[in-house]
């Protein structure tokens, strides 16, 4: 029921709604979990995603990230989309406008950049490990000029992640393939 009500109370609601489901959301206790489910979204027939927190208007969720710092921008970026449809229709996906915004004004706060890693290492309907590690190679390649030294030097070590990551698959593949032709 709450996962259906959110989405409409959010969008359209959200000046009125975010400070009573915020103050919830950033309250110690065990509720906490269960909002952060639900705002990360339903899955729907074509097991796409669709987050609750995108449907917030973005200046009322960048204002609830400056009002509380120490932790709804890490709740943002843990429950916002990472990627997002070019505008121009090109095949990799972008960063999402609003994780972008996180990343550009609340990087360097803590536990934001741990929560886009979360994020980005969840299982999603995007495919393949492999091609879910080359949509995300990709968006770490552009952050890896940031402006912000700590956001720039988080995509580098992202980068080394998967790289280590990559050839540890593959490496367990062709072992595989070894022993079944063996």
């Amino acid at each position: 029921m709450l996962e259906r009500l959110l989405p409409t109370l959010l969008a359209d609601f959200a000046g009125i709604t975010l400070p009573f489901i915020g103050a919830a959301i950033l309250a110690a206790n065990s509720k906490v979990s269960l909002l952060e489910f639900a705002m990360r979204g339903r899955v729907g027939p074509g097991l796409e995603r669709t987050p609750v927190m995108a449907s917030v208007p973005e200046e009322t969720l960048i204002a609830w990230c400056k009002d509380h710092p120490d932790s709804a921008p890490a709740f943002a970026a843990v429950t916002l989309p990472v990627l997002a449809t070019a505008e121009d229709g090109t095949a990799l996906p972008v960063l999402h406008p609003m994780m972008a915004r996180v990343i550009d004004e609340f990087g360097e706060c803590e536990g934001v950049l741990g929560s886009v890693g979360h994020n980005m290492s969840r299982p999603t309907s995007v495919g393949s490990r492999s091609s879910r590690l080359k949509l995300y190679r990709a968006l770490l390649e552009s952050l890896r000029d940031h402006e912000k030294a700590v956001v720039s030097g988080w995509a580098e070590a992202q980068l080394r992640d998967i790289d280590e990551s990559s050839e540890q698959w593959q490496s367990w593949v062709e072992e595989q393939e070894a022993r079944m032709d063996g």
